[in-house]
């Protein structure tokens, strides 16, 4: 009967050592993970961040609005080419009546300048 006794303490020895030896181990692992997973607070912080961004997003222009801007500009630049010759017209216009402005007024100064007017 000393056999399975012995036997019997050996294995609880043996069950015992390897417990110890596998929390050692387990303990060892999560001390040299625990830098490495993100913590609750920076998930949680993380999820404000997506949260803020989606927001942002939500406010952007899409493409058809964008489209819409581009047509409004096409349109607003053709009105200003129109409005760009019609100035350069009205320039030529006064150029011309500055032109005779000015000869009127060199005729009338050589009038007063002339013996006998």
């Amino acid at each position: 009967m000393n056999l399975p006794e012995t036997w019997l303490r050996d294995l609880v020895l043996l069950l015992s050592a390897a417990g110890v030896i596998g929390g050692v181990v387990i303990a060892w692992i999560r001390l040299r993970l625990s830098g490495d997973f993100a913590g609750k607070a920076d998930i949680t912080a993380l999820g404000n961040k997506i949260n803020e961004l989606e927001a942002k997003l939500n406010s952007v222009p899409t493409h058809d609005d964008v489209r819409r801007l581009g047509d409004r500009l096409s349109a607003m630049e053709s009105g200003l080419a129109t409005v760009g010759a019609e100035v350069r017209g009205m320039r030529e216009g006064i150029n011309r009546v500055e032109r005779d402005l000015h000869l009127l007024l060199q005729h009338e100064l050589a009038k007063q300048k002339a013996p006998g007017s």
